[in-house]
């Protein structure tokens, strides 16, 4: 299953998670609740309710952590409802366990937290919840934040959950996104030794939604090689990807994570031939006109590769 498919986007796993804690107001209306409780009526043992709710609520995330579909399910009433972002609706506790079973056998070790923002009572039996949640994989890359509101209703003593409603959280633009980037804008150049020169000009895409780099392996007036990457801001996997095409006919897909000091980039190819190269390469910015750039953990149909050199690129005087 490709990296996309599997992630039934990081928005769903994101979204099955904040499920658990979201309530539609629908619902608390069929239960005969029109209007808050003023703060002068609530009763004291609102407080520890509301403790329950966020000790439900913390339950909740052990269990999706632990991949616990069972656990998780638990936390709905029988009847209960869930419609992620994308408008999929599962009702009843049995359907939403086989959903989470589901994202756990595609996603093993994905994770969740959720903030909560407000927890407010409409009678002494129904609570309205809203937050953000947000999931990331095994490897630590960050989804999408999806934003809930939650209606809890109180049966036997318990606090269950009845519905649940999602919607994802506005973007940033893709020029905040790429602002750790923004310094490559602009020529490049690098030695590769034995006469070869690596050249690279950077710019931004009309709305600065992407930056392009077009580069050129040349070896004295000869160019060898040359190629296109897009690089932009994926918001189904929250994180930084660029794609690739060189002039040989191959091309690749990236996945950069900021790492503080430098920018780690996954990275698989497909060459012309059909073959396949998984590498992973470091960019690390000097300062505003120098870089390093090195590839290393890198195969080709899964035989090991050496590692390349470090290699200093400058920007190019202007």
């Amino acid at each position: 299953m490709s990296w996309h498919s599997g992630f039934r986007t990081w928005a769903g796993l994101a979204a099955s998670a904040t499920a658990l804690l979201v309530f539609s107001a629908s619902h608390a209306q069929a239960q005969g609740a029109a209007d808050p409780v003023p703060a002068e009526q609530q009763p004291a043992a609102q407080g520890t309710d509301e403790q329950a709710i966020r000790d439900a609520a913390e339950a909740y995330v052990k269990a999706f952590n632990a991949g616990d579909a069972s656990a998780v399910a638990a936390a709905w009433a029988d009847d209960g409802e869930w419609t992620d972002e994308y408008g999929r609706n599962f009702k009843g506790r049995d359907d939403i366990e086989r959903e989470f079973a589901a994202i756990f056998a595609e996603q093993p070790g994905a994770e969740i937290d959720i903030d909560i923002a407000s927890i407010r009572f409409l009678s002494p039996d129904v609570a309205v919840e809203t937050g953000t949640s947000h999931a990331r994989s095994k490897k630590g890359s960050a989804g999408a934040p999806i934003k809930y509101t939650a209606v809890h209703v109180k049966r036997d003593g318990k606090w269950q959950l009845a519905n649940v409603n999602e919607s994802r959280v506005a973007d940033a633009g893709g020029e905040q996104r790429l602002a750790g980037l923004a310094f490559l804008v602009g020529e490049w150049k690098a030695d590769l030794g034995q006469g070869k020169t690596y050249r690279l000009n950077c710019e931004w895409m009309p709305e600065k939604a992407f930056l392009k780099r077009t580069f050129t392996v040349d070896e004295g007036k000869q160019t060898l090689s040359s190629g296109t990457q897009i690089i932009g801001w994926d918001p189904v996997l929250g994180s930084v990807v660029s794609w690739t095409f060189d002039s040989s006919g191959g091309f690749g897909h990236e996945m950069w994570q900021d790492k503080g000091e430098r920018w780690e980039i996954s990275a698989s190819s497909v060459m012309p031939d059909g073959a396949t190269a998984l590498s992973t390469n470091y960019l690390k910015r000097l300062n505003n006109n120098a870089f390093t750039w090195q590839s290393v953990e890198r195969s080709m149909n899964e035989q090991l590769l050496p590692d390349t050199a470090l290699v200093r690129v400058e920007r190019v005087s202007q």
